[in-house]
C-alpha cells in the first residue's frame, strides 16, 4: 500500500507537470478547508491545517510518532492574489512558541515562517487540499485493484 508521503509526492509531481494556467483571482473559499502536507526541509514533519469560514482554524503538527504540536490558527491577512498570512498560537502544554507563516511561490499552498533571524532556518511546509488527496488515494487504489 502506498504511503501518504508517496501519494503527496505523486500529486505534487502531477501538479508541476500540468500545463501552466493564468491564475484566477482567489476567494476565501479557495483557502477554506483542510490542508495537509510535509515540511520541505526534512519531509519528517506532517502538518494538517484546517481553516474555517470565520478565518480561524487549527493546526496539528506531527514531528514524530509519539508527539504532536497543537495550534490555534488566525488568518491575519489574505487577498485575491493568492497571498495569505497565518498566525499560529500554541495551545497550552504543547511546548511550542507562537509564529507566523505566509504564502510563498510553490506548489499547492506553500507557507514559510516569517521574521526568522539567521542562523535559524524558517519552517516551510507544502500543503495540498485534504479532500483532493483523499480522492486521489481512492482513485489510485481503484486503478491498482484493476491491475490485479
Amino acid at each position: 500500500m502506498l504511503t501518504i508521503a508517496t501519494l503527496v509526492s505523486i500529486t505534487l509531481a502531477c501538479v508541476i507537470a500540468s500545463p501552466a494556467k493564468i491564475p484566477r483571482k482567489a476567494t476565501w473559499n479557495d483557502f477554506e478547508g483542510a490542508w495537509i502536507g510535509y515540511d520541505t526541509g526534512t519531509g519528517a514533519f506532517f502538518y494538517r491545517i484546517s481553516l474555517t469560514t470565520n478565518e480561524t482554524g487549527t493546526c496539528v503538527v506531527l514531528p514524530s510518532d509519539d508527539e504532536a504540536w497543537l495550534y490555534k490558527v488566525t488568518v491575519t491577512s489574505w487577498d485575491d492574489q493568492w497571498n495569505i498570512t497565518l498566525r499560529f498560537e500554541s495551545i497550552p502544554n504543547s511546548g511550542e512558541k507562537q509564529f507566523e507563516m505566509a504564502r510563498v511561490d510553490g506548489v499547492g499552498l506553500t507557507l514559510r515562517e516569517t521574521n526568522v533571524r539567521k542562523p535559524d532556518r524558517p519552517r516551510e511546509v507544502q500543503l495540498v487540499r485534504e479532500s483532493d488527496m483523499k480522492q486521489n488515494i481512492a482513485r489510485a487504489e481503484d486503478l491498482a485493484e484493476k491491475l490485479k
